[in-house]
């Protein structure tokens, strides 16, 4: 690499959303910059891997101090990431909610596409714990999502969100306006949508009223504990903005090739977990017979259109003015069009219902001395109510949704989670290879 290339290898992997970190840097270079406002810098850069890939970042720059390992060389020139001065930042979610452009230095321009009429308070302050991409909230009304890798085409959370926006869904924060590159093809550089301001993470909600079946801090029985009546809401809140994707977005019936594709779908992702090791306690062959068993019984398919894609407790916030539905760039492993394809709905509550899985295993574990890794009984009997609430309150406002259909979705996100945890967190495995069991039994006769 020359030597701005190896000062930017050194600086990315200690960036917080740099995605390459586990990957060997064979190139950075800058492929399009532009002089932003305050003396800051916009630039795209690709990055090379030794394995041949590549990726495209986005950098926001301020000037930096001379003496801080935070700062890369550019051009002669000390620079820090821009979330050390995020009013700048500001300054960038204003163009998006303000419209305008910037013209870069290669030919294209970086251009902000108003949505619903908003404006952009002064104060602006980096959102603490992001990883892939920089969030910054302005004025506690108001947040801009950077993303960091970019991507050529129409991005999901942008497109999503606008129509959601478009049609008034309410259970979806406002879009104000969004951020592209524009030169031959589209390439989404943010978001500016309404804050959450008083916003509480449905997944520490849940894990908290799950370790507190096991302290006895709340002794009601599952069925009757407020949070658990909660999901039901949650469920309507979901059901709301499948219904108003299905209305602001192309959406037919369901075909029976479809059901054969999500089908062989889930028999392709056993064979590649299960196939050559399956866990303890599992048979891939039982696996398989149960996917044909509840795809036998599947009487009502549903729909096919655009779903969430990554939907589960740590994409909601509880607040004041409901459930709010966050986080529609879908599964961040897939590609664009991956992500953009249309799906069942089912493929959305599926990631849901093994979240409540989660939230009771982590309920357990957040509580000493509980003796061990198997769910006690009054934890599984929360997050059995959990579930029936959640689909409760989906079916009140959709209709009961297919169970074997469910099925095959559920035993599909629990065999994909078996192969997560046996490569990051073998101590977890147990959580998804008891929920792959629980379903087999439901479905087998």
């Amino acid at each position: 690499m020359s030597s701005p290339d190896v000062d930017l290898g050194r600086w990315l992997p200690a960036r917080r959303w740099f995605q390459g970190k586990d990957r060997e840097i064979v190139a950075a270079h800058v492929v399009d910059g532009a002089a932003l406002p305050s003396l800051a810098r916009w630039l795209l850069l690709d990055v090379g891997y030794a394995d041949g890939s590549s990726e495209r970042y986005q950098l926001v720059l301020v000037p930096g101090d001379d003496a801080s390992d935070a700062t890369v060389s550019l051009d002669g020139h000390k620079w820090a990431d821009a979330t050390a001065a995020p009013f700048v930042l500001g300054e960038f979610a204003r163009l998006a909610v303000e419209g305008g452009r910037i013209a870069t230095n290669g030919g294209a321009a970086i251009v902000g596409t108003p949505r619903a009429v908003h404006d952009i308070p002064v104060g602006v302050r980096t959102l603490d714990g992001e990883q892939s991409n920089t969030s910054v909230i302005l004025g506690e009304a108001a947040v801009l999502k950077l993303f960091r890798r970019v991507e050529a085409g129409v991005n999901p959370e942008v497109e999503l969100t606008a129509a959601l926006t478009d049609v008034g869904n309410a259970d979806v924060p406002a879009q104000f306006g969004a951020l592209h590159l524009s030169d031959d093809d589209q390439w989404a550089l943010g978001v500016v949508s309404g804050f959450v301001s008083d916003g509480r993470d449905a997944w520490r909600c849940a894990v908290g009223d799950a370790a507190a079946v096991l302290t006895g801090h709340d002794p009601s029985a599952p069925d009757d504990r407020a949070f658990i009546g909660r999901l039901g809401d949650l469920g309507a809140a979901v059901a709301r903005v499948h219904a108003d994707l299905a209305r602001a977005l192309p959406c037919r019936d369901a075909t029976t090739a479809d059901v054969a594709g999500w089908v062989d779908g889930a028999h392709r992702q056993i064979a590649r977990v299960l196939g050559r090791r399956a866990p303890s306690g599992i048979d891939a062959a039982a696996v398989h017979t149960a996917v044909d068993r509840a795809a036998a019984g599947i009487a009502h398919p549903g729909i096919v259109g655009r779903i969430h894609g990554d939907l589960h407790l740590g994409q909601v916030l509880d607040s004041r003015r409901g459930w709010q539905v966050l986080d529609f760039e879908g599964e961040p492993a897939k590609s664009l069009d991956e992500r953009r394809a249309p799906g069942t709905p089912a493929r959305d509550l599926a990631g849901m219902l093994r979240s409540f899985d989660y939230a009771a295993a982590t309920g357990l574990r957040s509580v000493p001395d509980t003796g061990g890794a198997e769910l006690p009984a009054a934890l599984a009997a929360w997050r059995d109510a959990a579930r029936k609430s959640f689909l409760a309150g989906y079916a009140a406002h959709a209709g009961t949704v297919d169970a074997a259909l469910l099925a095959v979705f559920e035993l599909d996100k629990a065999v994909y989670e078996i192969g997560y945890e046996r490569a990051n967190r073998p101590d977890w495995l147990g959580i998804p290879v008891g929920g792959v069991r629980r379903i087999v039994d439901r479905v087998t006769p």
